[in-house]
């Protein structure tokens, strides 16, 4: 059954999702032949005189036949066949994604494009569907150093498992862990899981970091649309897991991953570069829930010292008490220091008002938050620095 994840990769994806295969065994080979030169040599039989001229033609198409036979070995010598679905691409259908009336001449042209742009629907499933759910206990057997009577190691056999998966159906094989990356008593362990997994390989499939990586970043999206608690906690583990699949994925730019991460809204959670402009005015809720809010403008260089000050006029807070209540945001229950800048937190979207509420709390309390909120919060900031310094390693060597 296909996958139930919550989250939904970008659109456009990012990078290239795979690498086509240059002459690939599992396709009819035929050889193209120029309709002018066949007219030519039609054409002998009332000219003579056009002896010289089908002999250059047929010299120059046999020069084209052989540089195009030199240009086919260069790139099968390239193409890495050990990192390519062979069994998904050679049990490709081509009637199983054919529509109604089509004609023989699109026919070569859509098999492209669909090889290319397309998820190919093999006749029959490669791999059951039972295997992901051993996935999780697959990866930890690949440290496993116990060696049986014939002389195999556990790691080793493991290891090699989990590549055929991750070669054959990614998709199937990274279910388990795709479908509860959300859930968030889960989470932590899912991605370690998945980290220990991409040390166990040199070298990972382009399809399969393509996939992975999109799906990542539609992790990262759902958390930047959909905040709740614990959110900062989980994008600052969910970048590194990014960051270790990042130099795997081909055809990844600088210039082409701003704008889809622009249009997704969630530029601010990836990029030290973004440079998205502050909301401008927040709703602030009082310690009591039937009170009603209170609206306050905010400017570029507005800090949440100045909305809790006046916050705590608004609602009438005594003087001796201000010490004992704190800004939290309202999905997430994070604290807002005082000395934080509102453009670092809350950005403009169009129909939208982030609302925070204020809480009363022990100022101890508070400030053990603070610091796991600052730790968590400069993991967040590692990601985002690793995330651009390995973008740039990976678009410029």
């Amino acid at each position: 059954p296909p996958p139930n994840i919550d989250f939904t990769q970008p659109s456009p994806t990012i990078g290239l999702g795979g690498s086509t295969v240059v002459d690939p065994p599992w396709v009819a080979h035929c050889t193209m032949w120029d309709e002018n030169i066949a007219d030519d040599g039609q054409k002998r039989m009332f000219a003579a005189a056009a002896t010289s001229r089908t002999a250059q033609q047929d010299e120059h198409l046999h020069k084209v036949l052989l540089q195009e036979e030199l240009h086919l070995q260069v790139a099968r010598g390239e193409c890495n066949v050990t990192t390519v679905p062979v069994l998904l691409k050679a049990g490709y259908e081509q009637t199983l994604t054919q529509h109604d009336g089509d004609d023989d001449g699109n026919l070569e042209e859509r098999s492209d494009h669909t090889s290319l742009h397309q998820t190919l629907t093999p006749a029959q499933a490669v791999l059951p569907s039972s295997i992901s759910a051993i996935a999780a206990i697959l990866i930890r057997l690949t440290d496993d150093e116990e060696v049986n009577e014939e002389g195999l190691k556990v790691g080793a056999i493991a290891r090699m498992v989990a590549w055929s998966c991750l070669v054959d159906d990614p998709a199937l094989f990274l279910k388990h862990f795709l479908e509860n990356l959300n859930v968030r008593p889960k989470q932590e362990e899912l991605v370690w899981l998945l980290r220990r997994l991409l040390n166990t390989v040199d070298l990972l499939p382009q399809h399969t970091s393509h996939y992975l990586f999109n799906q990542l970043m539609g992790l990262v999206m759902y958390y930047v649309r959909s905040p709740v608690m614990g959110e900062d906690d989980a994008m600052a583990i969910t970048l590194s897991a990014i960051c270790q699949v990042l130099p795997f994925v081909e055809g990844l730019y600088p210039k082409d991953v701003k704008p889809i991460l622009r249009k997704e809204h969630c530029e601010h959670a990836v990029l030290l570069t973004a440079n998205v402009p502050s909301t401008k005015k927040v709703i602030v809720h009082g310690t009591d829930e039937s009170c009603i809010p209170t609206q306050l403008p905010v400017q570029e260089d507005t800090q949440f010292k100045s909305i809790l000050q006046d916050c705590l006029e608004f609602f009438n807070i005594s003087q001796d008490q201000h010490g004992q209540h704190f800004l939290a945001d309202k999905k997430t229950d994070q604290l807002r220091n005082d000395q934080w800048y509102v453009r670092d937190f809350y950005f403009f979207k169009r129909q939208v008002v982030p609302q925070m509420k204020l809480v009363r709390m022990n100022p101890t309390q508070a400030y053990q938050m603070y610091q796991r909120q600052t730790f968590t919060s400069k993991l967040a900031d590692l990601g985002r620095l690793r995330f651009m310094t390995t973008l740039l390693q990976c678009s410029f060597p």
